[in-house]
C-alpha cells in the first residue's frame, strides 16, 4: 500500500544531503541545506519518528575481507507447509542474511545466506537432505560466486513531492553513451579481517548493519545489554577499524510504502558478456535512483529492484531486448525478513568463522526435526 506523506521540501532536502553523506554531522548537513543546525536536528527526528520513519542509514559489509560470500537460492515450494518449513529453516540457520517469499517463474521462496567462503557444498548438501524428505520440490543455486554487488540507492532529487511520482526515463538510461569500466577489486587478501576480529567485534558490525546512524553511547548501551561491556575509549578504537576493515560504504534506506516504491522484483538470466558489461557500467556511471543489488558473474545477471509499479513495464521491456535467457520472480517484500550477523557465528580460539558440517547442516536438520 502506497502511504502518501506531506513532506515538504526541508524534508526532502535533508534526506538528500543525507545519501551524499549517511553519517554526517549535523554541522556538515546544515552548512549543505543551509538551515540551522536546530532545524536539521529537528528535521531527522521528524523523518525518523513513528509518524514518518522514512529512513534508515545501514552499512554494507566488507565481505571479502571478512572472508564471507553471498548464496542466493531460489526453493520451490508448493505448499503452505513447506514454505513455512523453508522459514523454519531461515531462523535455525546461523548464516541467514534474507528471505522472502516469492511468486513467478520460480513460487517458493528467494533465500539469501551470508556464509564463510568454501561453505557452499554444505549448504547444498542440507538443501538436498531437505529435498529427499521431500520438505522441498526443488531448490535453484544462482551462479554468483564472490561476486562484490553494486548497490543503488533511492535518490529523492527524482521525486516529485507535488504529484508523489518519480521522473525517470529508463529509455534514456539505456541509450546514454557508456564507456566500459568494472568494479574495483579488493586490494587486500580474502579474509584479511579474521586475524583480528572476535565476537565482541562482530558484535559491533551486528550494530552498524542495524542502524549505523547513532551516537557511540546509544551502541554501548545497545551492546551492554546483550552481554558486551565496552568503555568508550575502547569502543572508539574498535569502531574505527571495523568501518575500516569490515564496512564498505553506507546506504540511506528509504521506508520502500512511502515513496511508492512497493514493487519489489527479482530479474535474473543470462546475455551475451559486452551486454552485461553495458549495464554493469551504467549502474557504476549512472545509478538509477532506486533501492536495488545487480550482480553480474560470466554471462549471468542478478537485478533485485524496489520500483514503483509504473516503472516495472519499462525495465521488463528494455532487459527482455538485451537478455537471451530472462527470468522474473514478484517479491513479498511486505512479508520479508533480514537477519543480522550473529556474533556466535565466529570462533575466537581460530580466528575464523564457524563452518563445520556440525554447525552448518546436523545442528539445522536436528531442530526442524530432520
Amino acid at each position: 500500500m502506497f502511504v502518501t506523506l506531506n513532506l515538504t521540501q526541508k524534508h526532502l532536502s535533508v534526506l538528500i544531503a543525507l545519501q551524499e553523506n549517511p553519517l554526517a554531522t549535523y554541522d556538515w548537513l546544515s552548512r549543505r541545506v543551509g538551515l540551522s543546525k536546530s532545524i536539521v536536528f529537528g528535521t531527522i527526528q521528524d523523518l525518523s519518528s513513528h509518524r514518518y520513519q522514512c529512513f534508515s542509514v545501514v552499512a554494507n559489509t566488507n565481505l571479502w575481507n571478512l572472508g564471507l560470500e553471498n548464496i542466493d537460492i531460489l526453493v520451490e515450494a508448493d505448499n503452505e507447509k513447506k514454505l513455512q518449513f523453508v522459514e523454519k529453516l531461515c531462523y535455525e540457520h546461523p548464516y541467514t542474511f534474507y528471505r522472502a517469499r516469492c511468486f513467478g517463474d520460480i513460487n517458493g521462496i528467494l533465500v539469501q545466506f551470508t556464509t564463510p567462503v568454501g561453505t557452499r557444498p554444505l549448504l547444498q548438501e542440507l538443501f538436498e537432505i531437505c529435498q529427499k524428505k521431500k520438505m522441498i520440490d526443488h531448490f535453484t543455486f544462482l551462479p554468483f560466486e564472490d561476486v562484490q554487488p553494486i548497490f543503488s540507492a533511492p535518490n529523492v532529487d527524482y521525486w516529485n513531492s507535488l504529484t508523489h511520482n518519480w521522473s525517470f526515463d529508463w529509455e534514456e538510461w539505456f541509450k546514454k553513451s557508456v564507456k566500459i569500466i568494472s568494479p574495483p577489486k579488493p586490494k587486500e587478501k580474502q579474509g584479511v579481517a579474521k586475524k583480528w576480529l572476535t565476537q565482541e567485534k562482530v558484535a559491533i558490525i551486528h550494530q552498524l548493519v542495524k542502524n549505523a546512524r547513532r551516537k557511540n553511547v546509544e551502541i554501548i548501551a545497545d551492546l551492554k545489554e546483550k552481554g558486551y561491556d565496552f568503555t568508550p575509549q575502547t569502543f572508539s578504537r574498535y569502531l574505527r577499524k571495523v568501518k575500516k576493515l569490515c564496512i564498505t560504504d553506507y546506504r540511506v534506506f528509504l521506508t520502500p510504502n512511502i515513496f511508492d516504491l512497493y514493487s519489489t522484483v527479482l530479474i535474473w538470466g543470462a546475455a551475451p558478456k559486452d551486454v552485461l558489461q553495458d549495464i554493469q557500467s551504467r549502474m557504476l556511471e549512472f545509478s538509477i535512483p532506486f533501492s536495488s543489488t545487480f550482480k553480474v558473474q560470466d554471462l549471468n545477471l542478478f537485478w533485485y529492484l524496489h520500483l514503483p509499479p509504473t516503472h516495472l513495464s519499462d525495465i521488463l521491456h528494455h532487459l527482455r531486448h538485451s537478455l537471451t535467457d530472462m527470468h522474473f520472480n514478484y517479491i513479498d517484500y511486505n512479508r520479508a525478513k533480514a537477519y543480522l550477523p550473529w556474533p556466535l557465528t565466529f570462533d575466537d580460539e581460530t580466528s575464523d568463522w564457524k563452518k563445520d558440517r556440525g554447525f552448518v547442516v546436523d545442528t539445522i536438520l536436528e531442530n526442524l526435526g530432520l
